[in-house]
């Protein structure tokens, strides 16, 4: 037991040590099973995967086997003997043995192109390097057995060399996959039979991409069409045998990454797949991919090195490729510049793509073209469309060039691209108008799948040839075949695709007034079109899942407009005023489903632009403004959001006036930043004010004075007064319901709140029924899934909890948070809370073990949505340090608390309220471990900051002066 297992076996058994590295692991269980499957030889194959069973002692196996064995085979590729410092050991040790080489003790066995090197170099080899199975195997067994035998005569009479091939062996289902076959997770589209040149640039790509033991990144940069795609889509066929997974991610629109590594958590078979959370299944892909080797990602047309970033495995061992045209990528690893073709590999590619065309018009074809490869292949297509050689292609080039010269454009690769396409899209306007439009409005949208949806939704009211045949099913679908026969669009089911640099020249084909014509005409559909309320209703979310980058791709032009032509009227009826809107509708999507860096970066472009287009204290400037700071509330970046609700708060005093509603609303924003903060004075003195204002302007029954009420309400029970959180919320409420309708929103949020007041002072009888008859309500009017109603249930349930109805409150929330899974996903906010709350009654029924388990869960998925330093994962921190304590995991807690601590002190200063808190929670940990003099300093320093900062009546006071007065002595 434990020992090494015996070299050999049967006498007549002769004995091989395969030796290799990490990255060659599948060809040496593929050329190990071989030598066994080969009765012939006789011999028993010694691999490291099979043999070194748990409990081994793996390096007296390793001396054992290598002194005992008859012959090593060294799976040599560039990754063997270099890179493994124990391979080399392995067959040098056997080489011992045999310096002379008369024994044929070491065979190498190429897998991969390579240069032996040292004393590999002068040995005789077995090459494996791109033969099919069939020919891999023979080849393998027959330089084996001459090896073995000294001599490479065959043991049968060799074919007659007329006759046709032998068939292949039979092969058993057990035996490994051979490692010239595909990975079984792999999506990249067929290799290009054509691919031509690029050596150079491949093998320094492996080189770049081979260190073993960690992740590597290599981006290839270069200008669009040069070629970036075929090389990455080559360097994946041609290195596929060292992966087990190798995954195509179109980059180009980072929002939709997580959608792309989600089909890959599904083609792995991740159990978050099953969610249909995206977000939730590529940060599980993440953190699975970061736990196993043998892996390949590839971004292709990546725009941003640090978005790209966020989804690249931290550990692991896997090779990560990125295509990009953008600079900066540095950061990750080497950029390699790829340029275009040179003259020869141009007419090599020509000349075999065209049967009519010779050298030297394909030379010609070449210097018209610029060498650009996805310029030549277009030609090569039309070329083969209409049977023509490239003389003639080149007669209707010149003429097609000379009217682009007349326009004043430098000729050049772009422009030269441009005249490419262009011959095709003169055919397609000659024949169908409305395809025309539908391609000239394709290329103002992102280089994405377009849903065909977009053109034929019945709020869809395009103007000119389209609106003809867009409710015409027959028509359209031809209009849509016309685009995809000349290769100018791809057709995919129930999406078309435009290469980024066919929409760049077609845009620039249009003149001015086409352009103009054609865009505004987008943003007024796209207007109509895309669905509002956006934040509260997540039955629209998959709409905008599948329309946001195309959204954003008509509506960046119009905020990037230096000089706007502003349209008669008021800005939200133009062009301009469509740009906003859609672009705060795609803002509200990603903070909706919690994309808070991909939202901040939305409105701070909209904010940019408005800035520019209507100056600094334009109300349209002041609402982005808003808008943005909302998002950095969102984001945690809760000081960012102050300096600009201050800012607005300011301007609007001076642009309206301090009554003006809108400064009332700003100053409102403002005040509930400053509750996130914690500054819970400053929040109240605000809103007292904002009431004030309100009251004199509007009137007690004006909606907006009693949402302020509300919201002063809420800012007492930040500030745990719920007694004058109720004091205020029972007259609103009477007042509310003899000014509005029964079931207005607002009645519902107020008696809501007014239930968790109830709560706050111990009378939950009352508040589990007013949560009871809110909840009926809102399912009546809301629905039983709608995000408001969730909340009502995520009360009544810790209404349960607070009576003492432990059951009837884990019911509750478990049946709570399946459904926020299957509407809101795994990691939307609701969600996660409702997970926390699951944790909480876990401890209260003493299943202390469960708390843990789904608080660790709930810190680890907020820790890589929001960031380990997110005020919302630093109270899950805090809740799990709680749950460890319970648990009697002493260290855990001590060790959880010390970190929020320190994380607080960092985020909000020595004199934040949570800081105290958290000082607090950590005090208590100590003594619950039994370390009690560490416990009675702690609460000593605790109490006279607090004396100091809150006065000796402050309730955080009395509670830190009882915990001291609970300390027993040491």
């Amino acid at each position: 037991m434990g020992g090494v297992n015996a070299v050999g076996g049967a006498s007549h058994q002769s004995s091989v040590f395969v030796s290799y590295t990490a990255a060659d692991r599948k060809w040496a269980e593929w050329i190990a099973w071989a030598i066994e499957a080969d009765e012939a030889l006789e011999t028993r194959a010694y691999l490291q995967d099979w043999d070194s069973v748990p409990g081994t002692a793996w390096v007296e196996w390793v001396d054992q086997v290598v002194r005992e064995c008859d012959q090593l085979v060294a799976v040599c590729s560039p990754s063997y003997p270099g890179s493994s410092a124990v391979g080399t050991a392995e067959w040098q040790a056997v080489w011992a043995r045999d310096p002379s080489g008369s024994d044929r003790r070491v065979v190498p066995v190429v897998v991969q192109p390579c240069d032996l090197k040292g004393l590999l170099a002068g040995r005789s080899w077995i090459n494996l390097a791109g033969l099919d199975v069939e020919e891999a195997r023979t080849q393998l067994v027959d330089g084996l057995r001459a090896a073995r035998d000294g001599r490479a005569k065959p043991h049968s009479e060799p074919a007659y060399p007329g006759t046709g091939a032998a068939t292949g062996r039979s092969i058993g289902v057990e035996q490994p996959d051979f490692p010239g076959a595909l990975p079984g997770v792999f999506n990249v589209r067929r290799a290009n039979p054509r691919f031509t040149g690029r050596e150079g640039l491949l093998d320094r790509l492996h080189k770049e991409l081979s260190t073993v033991g960690r992740v590597t990144v290599a981006a290839v940069r270069g200008l669009g069409g040069v070629g970036k795609t075929e090389t990455a889509v080559e360097y994946c066929h041609r290195q596929s045998s060292a992966f087990d997974v190798v995954w195509w991610i179109d980059a180009e629109d980072p929002t939709a990454i997580p959608g792309q590594l989600a089909e890959l958590g599904a083609a792995l078979g991740l159990p978050e797949a099953t969610a249909g959370d995206p977000l939730n299944t590529a940060a599980a892909v993440k953190a699975t991919l970061g736990r196993r080797d043998r892996w390949l990602l590839v971004f292709d047309n990546a725009e941003d090195p640090y978005l790209i970033e966020n989804w690249v495995p931290s550990s692991g061992t896997g090779q990560v490729l990125v295509t990009t045209r953008r600079s900066g990528f540095r950061s990750l690893g080497t950029v390699l510049e790829i340029a275009v073709w040179d003259r020869a590999e141009s007419i090599t590619f020509l000349v075999d793509r065209c049967p009519h065309t010779d050298m030297g018009s394909a030379d010609r074809l070449a210097h018209e073209l610029g060498d650009l490869p996805l310029g030549l292949e277009q030609a090569a297509a039309y070329m083969d469309t209409e049977d023509i050689g490239a003389d003639r292609y080149l007669t209707l080039w010149e003429s097609a060039s000379t009217r682009l010269l007349g326009k004043g454009r430098v000729r050049g690769h772009a422009h030269t691209v441009a005249t490419v396409w262009q011959l095709s899209v003169e055919r397609i306007a000659s024949v169908n108008p409305a395809a025309l439009q539908l391609f000239r409005t394709c290329s103002l949208l992102a280089a994405q799948p377009i849903p065909l949806e977009l053109f034929t939704a019945a709020d869809a009211e395009w103007a000119g040839a389209l609106s003809e045949i867009v409710q015409n099913p027959v028509e359209f679908n031809d209009a849509v075949g016309a685009l995809a026969s000349y290769s100018l669009v791809a057709r995919e089911i129930d999406t078309v695709r435009l290469h980024r640099l066919v929409a760049a020249t077609t845009r620039e084909k249009l003149d001015s007034a086409d352009l103009r014509r054609v865009h505004d005409d987008l943003l007024q559909v796209l207007r109509r079109i895309a669905p509002q309320q956006v934040r509260s209703n997540p039955n629209v979310w998959h709409w905008w899942r599948l329309f946001l980058p195309h959204v954003l791709a008509a509506v960046m032009p119009v905020l990037a407009e230096e000089n706007p032509d502003r349209d008669s009227g008021p800005v939200m009826n133009s062009r301009v005023g469509a740009g906003f809107h859609l672009g705060n509708l795609a803002g509200a999507y990603l903070f909706a489903v919690g994309q808070s860096a991909e939202s901040i970066w939305v409105s701070q472009q909209i904010l940019t632009s408005s800035e520019k287009k209507l100056g600094n204290s334009d109300r349209i400037t002041l609402g982005a403004r808003n808008n943005l700071a909302s998002a950095y509330q969102a984001a945690g970046r809760v000081a960012d959001a102050i300096q600009l609700l201050e800012q607005v708060s300011t301007e609007t005093v001076q642009l309206l006036g301090a009554d003006d509603p809108g400064t009332l609303t700003a100053r409102n924003n403002l005040a509930a930043a400053y509750q996130s903060a914690g500054w819970i004075a400053d929040s109240v003195r605000l809103l007292e004010q904002v009431l004030e204002s309100r009251r004199r302007v509007l009137g007690d029954l004006h909606p907006e004075t009693l949402r302020t009420s509300n919201n002063l309400a809420h800012a007492y029970m930040e500030a745990n007064q719920p007694r004058k959180t109720i004091a205020i919320l029972e007259p609103i409420l009477s007042m509310a319901r003899n000014a509005l309708p029964r079931d207005h929103p607002d009645i519902l949020i107020y008696r809501d709140n007014l239930a968790a007041a109830y709560l706050a002072i111990k009378r939950p009888a009352e508040s589990i029924e007013m949560f009871q008859e809110v909840l009926e309500d809102k399912i009546r009017v809301l629905g039983r899934e709608h995000p408001d109603t969730f909340n009502t249930r995520n009360n009544l349930a810790h209404a349960y909890k607070a009576a003492g109805l432990f059951p009837e409150a884990a019911e509750m929330f478990r049946l709570l948070l399946a459904d926020q899974l299957r509407v809101l996903g795994d990691e939307h906010p609701q969600t996660l809370m409702a997970r926390n709350n699951l944790a909480g009654v876990y401890q209260d029924e003493g299943k202390w073990n469960d708390a843990v388990v789904l608080l660790e869960q709930v810190v680890d998925e907020q820790s890589r949505l929001l960031g380990e330093h997110h005020p919302h994962t630093l109270v899950f921190q805090s809740n799990l340090g709680g749950a460890y304590q319970r648990a009697r995991r002493f260290d855990d807690a001590i060790r959880t608390f010390e970190y929020v601590l320190s994380a607080r002190q960092g985020l909000l200063g020595e004199r934040h309220p949570k800081v105290f808190q958290a000082r607090r929670n950590l005090a208590v940990a100590y003594q619950a471990a039994g370390r009690v003099d560490v416990a009675t300093t702690l609460f000593q320093q605790i109490l006279f900051d607090c004396e100091r900062n809150f006065g000796i009546l402050h309730p955080l006071t009395r509670r830190v002066r009882e915990d001291l007065a609970g300390v027993p002595d040491v």
